[in-house]
């Protein structure tokens, strides 16, 4: 018994792009602002206050009954008081019975103890009085260089808590060119594990343009004017595929039929005969033609499943007599995510009476699906 395995692997594959791989970079480089001696002495410093955890590295160290004898002698012992105590007599006439009497008083005498220890003083070392094997340098710590790299423990878990907090994402390109009458990706919807609820409705806009290009069969004495705008028969049509098939709506158990809507557009191409005085001169005309809003997008919206939204453009071009022998490979159609600096393109050709339309960035919305 065989199993199909393909839809599972064409959903991995897909699901790939949208995986953001962890910033290896942590923080900046500290080498923009010390040198490698600088912080190859601090980390050495660092490294060199405590003891190893082979015998060997603790052969100078004091067994626990030479430590016993240091701690009894009293030689590192800190003393109770910062100085003496000495105490101070003072004579009092007592008038009233006419005798003096001593009044005793106490006081501490500071010893001369700098109280205020710099710490920050850099204390220079040299290795022959360290045990450091190499050649002889001075050993310090200074402070106020930078630890970096630390090490990073590692838990080796079966199961890792994601700290993926995205719904969902989205993959798309700018300047998605379709030809007229021809299905083809828009983009790519992606459900992350971050999503709170198992069906959603989406929506979008997106910026789009008309365009046309070809090339001239050759010198060409004549000057044509070409003439596109969206066609009258649903000239815009958006589906959304799972592993290529159709999608069902969660709303109505039947294929989904998301909502469309669009700012109409048309314009003029004028080619001039000076500008095709050889064979295959490339021409082509972008011409931006406002927004394409698209709703109703129900879906199931599982960990980990990956929808395309596909596009379908259906473009009216009109042409006068004699083009079909001057121009061949022409290609005309819908630019979807048309970018800002692409709104009007004119390579040997001029565009006239394009629609004046305001320009919208793409936007992709989402609401949970009761």
């Amino acid at each position: 018994m065989s199993v199909d395995v393909s839809g599972t692997c064409l959903q991995r594959r897909k699901q790939m792009i949208f995986t953001m791989p962890p910033i290896r970079l942590e923080k900046e480089s500290p080498y923009n602002n010390y040198t490698k001696y600088q912080l190859d002495m601090r980390r050495k410093a660092e490294v060199l206050q405590y003891s190893g955890n082979s015998q060997a590295s603790k052969g100078n160290n004091l067994t626990k009954k030479e430590k016993m004898a240091q701690i009894l002698s009293g030689k590192y012992q800190n003393s109770n008081y910062p100085g003496k105590i000495v105490q101070e007599v003072t004579e009092v006439r007592n008038e009233i019975f006419d005798i003096s009497e001593n009044i005793y008083s106490y006081k501490t005498i500071t010893s001369n103890i700098d109280n205020n220890c710099n710490n920050s003083e850099i204390i220079y070392t040299s290795t022959r009085s360290s045990g450091v094997p190499g050649p002889p340098i001075l050993l310090y710590k200074d402070e106020s260089i930078p630890l970096y790299n630390y090490k990073n423990n590692v838990d080796a878990l079966a199961i890792v808590n994601d700290d993926d907090t995205d719904e969902w994402r989205y993959d798309i390109n700018d300047n998605t060119f379709i030809v007229h009458n021809t299905s083809n990706s828009i983009f790519s919807l992606g459900i992350q594990y971050g999503i709170q609820n198992s069906q959603y409705s989406y929506d979008f806009q997106i910026p789009y343009g008309i365009f046309v290009r070809g090339f001239s069969s050759g010198a060409i004495n004549a000057t044509y004017d070409l003439s596109l705008s969206l066609s009258t028969s649903t000239p815009i049509d958006i589906s959304v595929l799972y592993n290529g098939g159709s999608v069902i709506d969660p709303n109505t158990g039947s294929t989904l039929v998301p909502s469309v809507s669009y700012t109409d557009s048309s314009f003029n191409v004028q080619l001039l005969d000076t500008s095709f005085n050889q064979t295959d001169v490339a021409f082509q005309a972008v011409v931006h033609g406002g927004t394409v809003q698209v709703s109703n997008i129900n879906v199931f919206t599982e960990r980990g499943f990956v929808y395309d939204i596909f596009g379908l453009p259906k473009i009216s071009l009109e042409t006068p007599f004699g083009y079909d022998d001057d121009f061949t490979n022409v290609e005309y159609g819908i630019v979807f995510n048309l970018s800002a600096n692409n709104l009007l393109v004119e390579t040997n050709c001029s565009v006239r009476n394009q629609v004046d339309a305001s320009y919208n960035e793409f936007a992709l919305n989402g609401a949970y699906l009761s």
